[in-house]
């Protein structure tokens, strides 16, 4: 099992200071996975860290954790896409390594339940080693979209670009670029406060019909059925 050098150890304490102070702000849990040894560095403290687990569920597993949670029928294609990933990151220049983050989709088993939830699992580069592989990952994990289904996908985040992967095919296939408009983007901050219709015509200084028609908009776009998971799908590719 390969070992992190001092100076590595050191950083990784200032990262997890900073998760700390940012888990106590921020509604999702994070964590901070070692892709090399597959193991956790860093687990939020919280109650119910996703689908009512613990963080006490989850410290020592790595990536077992979320394969083993996941539904039977999806175990596969998350496996594989994890290989791909990891593939993926040892393959860029080591100056680009850091504008790419993952984007995982899948389905869990909620525990000590029969239920079944989406949850949406994101991850980037926090630490490039010595030998230029992307060693370390910060992620964090938060109800996902039905529409995506089980899938990962892969972000540019300078550019904007985004990829889907095809297990199938064991590849990426480019998507369509994701973009609101202002407008939208304003009716959809209104629609995450919980705003009715007749709220948002008054804040946005326009008609029902008008917000009706950004809404239509905003789901053909994001090529969902209902606006609760255009939110969703707004977070998931960073929209908002």
């Amino acid at each position: 099992m390969e070992k992190l050098s001092d100076e590595s150890v050191f950083r990784l304490k200032v990262a997890k200071s900073c998760c700390n102070a940012f888990s106590s702000i921020i509604m999702y849990p994070i964590h901070i996975l070692n892709f090399l040894t597959d193991e956790f560095l860093y687990l939020s403290e919280t109650k119910d860290f996703i689908g009512g687990y613990t963080s006490d569920d989850i410290s020592g597993r790595g990536w077992k954790f979320f394969i083993d949670i996941c539904i039977p029928q999806g175990r596969n294609v998350l496996s594989k896409a994890i290989v791909f990933a990891d593939d993926f990151f040892s393959k860029l220049p080591v100056e680009k390594k850091k504008d790419y983050s993952i984007s995982f989709n899948y389905t869990i088993k909620v525990k000590d339940s029969n239920m079944d939830m989406k949850v949406n699992h994101q991850l980037a580069p926090l630490y490039i080693d010595s030998m230029n592989r992307a060693a370390v990952f910060i992620g964090t994990v938060f109800p996902g979209s039905n529409a995506l289904g089980n899938t990962m996908l892969i972000r540019n985040v300078k550019e904007g670009k985004r990829w889907a992967y095809n297990v199938a095919g064991n590849c990426l296939e480019a998507l369509a670029p994701a973009c609101l408009t202002p407008m939208e983007k304003r009716m959809m901050s209104c629609a995450c406060s919980g705003m009715t219709t007749n709220m948002m015509s008054s804040i946005l200084n326009k008609s029902a019909d008008t917000i009706n028609g950004y809404r239509k908009s905003v789901i053909a776009k994001l090529g969902v059925q209902n606006l609760q998971e255009a939110v969703t799908m707004a977070l998931i590719n960073k929209l908002l």
